[in-house]
This record gives structure tokens, C-alpha cells and sequence, in this order.
């Protein structure tokens, strides 16, 4: 972490205290893990927080594409580490089906939020999680400025916005460089 930053368990801290549409007493949440650095560390910091202030058990999700022969041996991997935090219970979301033969990455993407939408939908969870952080931030915005996106879209990511009806995501880690997660 960069000289004189607040942890990321204090980040957390303040960031899940603060949101305005959170009961502690009914929180449920969930955070989306997909083995790299970031959503690792983002997982382990939620494990720790949780573990300090007696909740109720954290989903930690990764989808499995199954674009690649090896996903779900990756998604079986990152669930046999995490499942080793307290408080963490794994859970593998699977992409069944045809998959399409050009904008794999975007349908990708939309399968994905369809599979956590249904999750939460069924487990009651009130809030999701995501490992978003400041590289990704100014990637997004680049994005959209090369799409010719407009003012609200070159705002880029919003630390807590709508997921679904019952569901928020939340992204705590957009002010912090992914080297700082990597350290």
C-alpha cells in the first residue's frame, strides 16, 4: 500500500458501515471472486471483516464461462482457497449452452450479471461485491470516451449502484491502485 493509506479492512469498514441502504442486522452479501489479485484480496478483506463482526457467512462467487477447457478446474481452485477463510462458502455459477461465435466477450459479460442476478435473487442477498479498482476505472472512462459516450457515461463506475430490484453492487476499491491490492 502506498504511504500513509488506509488498509483495505478499514476501507471496508467504513465503505459497508456508510451505504445508505444497509441493515446490518439483515445483511446478506456476496462478493465475486475470480482468482486474480484483486477480487482476492477484496474476498480476504470481506472474510476478516466479517469474522471480526459477527455475521453470517459470505458468499464468494466465480463464474465459470466455460469458455476455456480449463475453467472449472480454476473455478474448483479458487474455491478450495477461499473455502479456507472464515466465513467464506463458495459457490461456482456455470454459463451451460451455446456459446456464440463473435462478441464472446460482451455476451460473456451479460451471461455473467444474468447468473449473479438469479444468485442473489435466490440466496436473498442484499448486496454484491466487486473488486473494481482504479485501473479499472480509468479503463472503463477511456472506454467510453472512445465510444463517444456521453457525460454520464465518462463519469465511470459508481461505488454502489443497482444490480437488481433487491440486490446493490458494490465497489469498494475504485480510489485504489490495483498494485496496492497486489501488495
Amino acid at each position: 500500500m502506498t504511504h500513509n493509506s488506509p488498509s483495505i479492512t478499514d476501507i471496508l469498514n467504513d465503505i459497508i458501515t456508510s451505504l445508505s441502504s444497509i441493515n446490518l442486522e439483515t445483511l446478506k452479501f456476496a462478493v465475486g471472486v475470480s482468482g486474480g489479485p484483486d477480487s482476492m484480496a477484496l474476498c480476504y478483506a470481506l472474510s476478516e471483516w466479517a469474522n471480526h463482526n459477527d455475521n453470517p457467512a459470505i458468499y464468494a462467487v466465480t463464474v465459470n464461462h466455460g469458455l476455456r477447457s480449463d475453467a472449472a478446474d480454476e473455478a474448483q481452485s479458487v474455491g478450495s482457497i477461499v473455502n479456507q477463510w472464515p466465513c467464506i462458502d463458495h459457490a461456482i455459477l456455470t454459463w451451460d449452452g451455446d456459446k456464440p461465435d463473435s462478441r464472446v466477450q460482451e455476451t460473456a459479460r451479460d451471461i455473467r450479471y444474468t447468473l449473479i442476478k438469479d444468485f442473489c435473487l435466490e440466496q436473498e442477498i442484499t448486496h454484491f461485491f466487486l473488486a473494481h479498482h482504479q485501473d479499472d476505472q480509468a479503463e472503463t472512462v477511456l472506454f467510453r470516451l472512445a465510444k463517444g459516450s456521453g457525460i454520464d457515461g465518462l463519469s465511470g463506475m459508481h461505488t454502489e449502484s443497482v444490480l437488481s430490484d433487491t440486490t446493490n453492487l458494490v465497489r469498494p476499491f475504485l480510489n485504489i491502485p490495483k498494485q496496492d491490492l497486489i501488495d
